[in-house]
Formats: structure tokens, C-alpha cells, sequence
């Protein structure tokens, strides 16, 4: 007869055990238009269903999101927002980008 002992710890993954994202202003014009440059990574070892506001994806293991989204703001904004969510809403996160507001 033989017995066995195990232990562990569950911990819970953050979105940045799974993801790695990355948001940059590449312009803000004096039409008061933005250019945002948004990488998102799966670093996991799963697939990451995500919703980043209205654009669904199926991200692989490893696999890179990038995309150049242009947003007319107010032409006094300091910041834009882009609401992300993925495995059920388990990820929820508001990505912001920072700026100052174009010359005037």
C-alpha cells in the first residue's frame, strides 16, 4: 500500500499574464483627428477569444494583434479610451491613451 501527498496554489492569471497590449499616439491633428497604433499579444499557452469595443478576435497562442485606429475627439481630449474584454468578460479592461490636445 503506498500513499501520496500533493499541494498546490491556484492562482488567478491577470490580463497581463496573458496579454501583453500596447497603445501609442501616432498623431492628433489640428481637425482634432486621432491615430492610434493598438498591439495586442496572446502570451498564453490558449486561445484568447477578445472583444476590443466592437471588433471580435480569436487570438492564438502568440499570435499579434495590430491595427492603426483613427478617432475624431474632441478637440480638447487628453486621452482616448478602448474598452477591451476576452474569455467571458474574465478580461476587462479599459485601455487609455494619453495625449495633449493639438495647438491651437
Amino acid at each position: 500500500m503506498s500513499e501520496t501527498e500533493s499541494y498546490g496554489k491556484v492562482v488567478n492569471a491577470t490580463t497581463k499574464d496573458l496579454l501583453d497590449i500596447d497603445a501609442d499616439l501616432l498623431s492628433f491633428d489640428a481637425a482634432c483627428v486621432t491615430n492610434i497604433e493598438i498591439k495586442i499579444k496572446n502570451i498564453a499557452d490558449v486561445e484568447i477569444p477578445i472583444k476590443l469595443d466592437e471588433k471580435k478576435l480569436q487570438l492564438s497562442p502568440g499570435e499579434l494583434f495590430s491595427e492603426v485606429v483613427t478617432r475624431k475627439v474632441s478637440c480638447e481630449a487628453e486621452q482616448v479610451n478602448f474598452h477591451l474584454i476576452g474569455f467571458n468578460s474574465f478580461i476587462d479592461e479599459i485601455i487609455i491613451v494619453s495625449f495633449d490636445p493639438p495647438p491651437t
